[in-house]
């Protein structure tokens, strides 16, 4: 049990010696160092030392001297791009003035053709002016302007005139319209009785179906019965309705026994576009309040 740390105590003592031993070499080593280099450790730098201060001088003097000219060349580079920019703006602005100058020059341009032309018409209403006889030939654009003035003036009258008569015109042209209107109101009124009493009278029992037509000899045939009391060439004429609307006036020609009847037509009454076809309705018109 006690040889371990006899052991233990033995190894630390000799690792003791052995970096005391190991210092004292690196000690001699430096020292002949400094002296082959001219100088010791105990005097000011010379030699190796003195050159590698010199040297960390002049380096920290270039990284100064490149740091200022990179800061230099830096600026530069700014006041270059700042003077590229302005020179783009220039020349921006170059071509904007040039544009606009191109239009003021077209504009110019322009007046002076207007110019030109107001000048002929100016002239041409002045020869104008001197071919009337009441103007005179010689007289100028000024006393023409004058006199056209009070012919204005007259024209001016004669228009207020006018104005007033058409206002009074169309009083009376409001006051026709409105009565056009209630006669027309009372027109549509009739007609709408006639056509209710059209509606109402083609619902009696008179009403026959047409059996044949001829449109050659332009004569229709359909069957009243017996006891229709229909006469040929009676004074009571016929009419052909399809749906609830007239098409045609008939003139009863034959009447059989068996109460057949013949009834001719004008074709020239027909509306345009209509036949008369087998199935239309025949009836009698009577008179109003019949």
């Amino acid at each position: 049990m006690k040889i371990v740390p006899l052991t233990s105590i033995i190894l630390i003592i000799g690792l003791g010696i052995f970096g005391y031993t190991l210092c004292s070499d690196q000690a001699t080593t430096m020292n002949l160092a400094i002296g082959a280099s001219g100088g010791s450790s105990d005097t000011e730098p010379s030699g190796l030392r003195q050159t590698n201060k010199d040297l960390e001088v002049e380096v920290a003097t270039i990284s100064k001297e490149r740091a200022d000219s990179l800061k230099t060349q830096k600026d530069a580079f700014v006041m270059m791009q700042r003077a590229v920019e302005e020179r783009d703006t220039a020349e921006r602005k170059l071509e904007e003035n040039k544009e606009a100058l191109a239009e003021w020059e077209e504009k110019i341009k322009e007046a002076q053709t207007r110019m030109e032309e107001v000048q002929k018409e100016r002239e041409a209403v002045l020869a104008m002016l001197r071919s009337m006889p009441a103007l005179g030939s010689d007289i100028d654009l000024a006393s023409a302007v004058e006199k056209l003035a009070s012919v204005v003036e007259e024209e001016k009258k004669r228009e207020k005139a006018l104005a007033q008569d058409l206002e009074e015109k169309g009083v009376v042209r409001q006051s026709a319209t409105e009565k056009v209107a209630k006669e027309q109101a009372e027109l549509d009124r009739l007609t709408a009785i006639n056509n209710q009493f059209f509606r109402e009278y083609t619902k009696n029992s008179d009403e026959y179906t047409i059996q044949a037509v001829d449109p050659r000899w332009k004569f229709v045939v359909f069957n009243a019965g017996k006891d229709s009391g229909i006469v040929a060439g009676g004074t009571m004429p016929m009419l052909v309705k399809r749906g609830s609307e007239p098409v045609i006036s008939l003139r009863v020609v034959s009447v059989s026994g068996g109460g057949q009847v013949i009834a001719e037509y004008d074709v020239d009454q027909l509306p345009a576009g209509i036949q008369l076809e087998v199935g239309d309705k025949v009836f009698r018109q009577k008179p109003l309040g019949s």
